[in-house]
């Protein structure tokens, strides 16, 4: 019995395009996930009252919005870096990092709710990323 790679090709990635593919998809995931803890940065660092307002334009929770963030990056990250265990380790680093330092923005907070909110988003993010390689590697190889 032949067992399956993490990427989901069954023996590996032995032929040039399945490489190539998988390089192409890793890097797009990467700069995606730049752009994501940029955002999570940006957002953890203003005020109450606009965070409010922003979470009232997208109709999420406070709670949600941590999830959900969390959840986007961690299935990035988890397609970009394809360590799973280290992937949801640091991003829960982040998640804590970011709640800490909110103690000492002007209107802000730390929350373990918050922080709870965000690890479960990472799993959850870090799961789907797994699920989705396969997949999404294929597609890639297609193109």
């Amino acid at each position: 019995m032949r067992l399956r790679s993490r990427d989901g090709c069954g023996g590996g990635l032995t032929r040039p395009q399945d490489r190539v593919a998988s390089i192409r998809l890793r890097v797009g995931a990467g700069l995606a996930l730049l752009a994501e803890l940029g955002c999570i940065a940006w957002f953890a660092s203003v005020g109450g009252e606009y965070q409010t307002q922003i979470q009232s334009f997208v109709m999420l929770s406070d709670k949600m919005a941590h999830a959900l963030a969390f959840c986007v990056a961690g299935m990035t990250a988890s397609l970009a870096l394809r360590t799973s265990a280290a992937t949801a380790a640091g991003l829960c680093a982040v998640a804590g990092g970011i709640e800490i330092l909110q103690s000492f923005v002007p209107d802000r907070t730390a929350s373990f709710a918050d922080f709870a909110a965000s690890v479960a988003g990472v799993a959850a993010g870090v799961a789907l990323g797994a699920a989705l390689w396969p997949i999404l590697l294929g597609s890639v190889r297609r193109t």
